[in-house]
């Protein structure tokens, strides 16, 4: 049975800055594509040292709600935010991590909501 592990804020060590200016480029590239997809998920997420690999992009499924209405999201993105909890723990969990895989992120209104890693016994 797989091991289960839920990672909070509280357990990464915190970023001084804790804002978008502070990810690395390819960190800033995966949650402006999270955004981008708002609901669904990505599979395959390859990471080295506490970076993704995004070339070639992992797969993405997105989630169509047919009769809901969702506003719309900003044109044009702050150059700079507050990181929400969960790309803290999310990038928290690459850094400490450093290599390997994610086989699934469920994301939700454009947050890492959950995610499957695959782990040698």
């Amino acid at each position: 049975m797989p091991n289960l592990h839920s990672f909070h804020a509280a357990e990464i060590p915190p970023d001084p800055a804790g804002n978008f200016q502070s990810l690395t480029p390819k960190q800033q590239e995966l949650l402006r594509k999270f955004q981008s997809i708002g609901w669904g998920s990505m599979e395959g997420l390859v990471f080295q040292r506490g970076d993704p690999v995004l070339r070639p992009m992992p797969k993405v499924r997105r989630t169509i709600r047919l009769r809901s209405r969702s506003s719309p999201k900003s044109a044009c993105p702050a150059e700079d935010f507050k990181l929400k909890d969960e790309y803290m723990c999310f990038f928290g969990f690459l850094m400490e991590q450093r290599d390997g895989s994610i086989a699934h992120i469920e994301i939700r209104d454009g947050l890492p909501a959950e995610m499957s890693v695959e782990e040698v016994a």
